[in-house]
């Protein structure tokens, strides 16, 4: 399977892993299926759970507060307010996708 074709994991994070990160979690996932991107993967947790976790496989992170390099490890880190304001929300996910390759299905 090629790296384009296969499934991407994107970790969405939050200092208490609940309601944030749930919320960024619901809003990209609602926006990448409105375009057919079907081929990702959402996990959430706390940011400081990152340190702990296997994140070998994890393509990006995407978190409305710093994430310190020391413990997203060389994942890319997408840092923004609009999946809670909905302000600058589209061009956040075009970010996304187009960080992550992601295509369209057509």
């Amino acid at each position: 399977m090629s790296a384009s074709k296969r499934e991407k994991k994107i970790l969405c994070v939050c200092g208490a892993g609940f309601a944030t990160s749930t919320m960024i979690a619901e809003v990209l996932s609602d926006a990448l299926s409105k375009r057919g991107i079907t081929n990702v993967k959402i996990i959430k947790t706390r940011i400081d759970r990152i340190a702990d976790i296997d994140i070998s496989d994890i393509d990006l992170i995407v978190s409305g507060n710093p994430v310190p390099s020391s413990i997203s490890r060389g994942v890319p880190v997408f840092r923004s307010i609009s999946f809670f304001t909905g302000i600058g929300i589209e061009k956040d996910v075009e970010k996304i996708i187009e960080i992550l390759g992601l295509h369209p299905k057509k």
